[in-house]
């Protein structure tokens, strides 16, 4: 039975000690008593949306993380509902979603680049558009004081495509940071473009 007042409080704390405890299963059944439309606050919402979200609920997950977005328009709501529009394959939606976080925050890119290639590879582009990302990421202005250029490179391509092994072969094109991984300057193609990049990397992959 749904409750509200000090009671739903308590479910807040209950849920939030259950998600620290990684017990998401848990943590969506107490989210299930607390009455989400009766919840103001974008703070509380996000959290019984990531019960859901945790324990691979989606589209609940969803519907609670559009009413935060709806309290309080911030990037982290927008994130929540475009991984959420991915997983359950709704294509539209996240394109939607990633065209109001571009208004939202127009300065972020690499989140742009991340989510424009989750929903392109979920339509089967993923070859395609990886070529483009990685063109546009080496001519992005994204080196920071506090990192090493080969530090912040990999952070930034690792935050876009999650795959080690074209991180590895990235850094092999990038030609001035080939020096800090020599050993994987060797291989049997010349590697001079992302396209050529791609080529023997697909070619590698198994």
């Amino acid at each position: 039975m749904a409750l509200f007042g000090f009671g739903y409080k308590r479910k807040l704390e209950e849920v939030k000690e259950l998600l620290e405890a990684e017990e998401y299963q848990a943590a969506a059944r107490v989210a299930d008593e607390i009455p989400v439309l009766k919840v103001k606050s974008a703070y509380e919402l996000n959290l019984i949306g990531k019960a859901y979200k945790c324990n691979g609920d989606y589209l609940q997950a969803r519907d609670v993380f559009e009413r935060s977005y709806e309290v309080r328009c911030s990037r982290p709501a927008l994130i929540d509902i475009m991984d959420c529009c991915l997983e359950v394959k709704d294509l539209e939606s996240a394109e939607k979603y990633f065209d109001e976080y571009h208004k939202v925050a127009p300065e972020d890119k690499i989140t742009q680049y991340k989510y424009r290639y989750r929903i392109e590879k979920r339509r089967g582009r993923e070859r395609r558009l990886l070529i483009t990302i990685l063109e546009e990421l080496k001519a992005l202005d994204y080196m920071e004081e506090k990192y090493e250029p080969i530090d912040c490179l990999y952070k930034v391509i690792s935050n876009v495509i999650d795959d080690k092994r074209l991180l590895e072969w990235w850094l092999l094109y990038s030609n001035k940071q080939a020096d800090y991984y020599p050993q994987f300057s060797q291989t049997p193609v010349k590697i001079t473009s992302p396209q050529d990049l791609l080529d023997y990397y697909f070619q590698t992959k198994e």
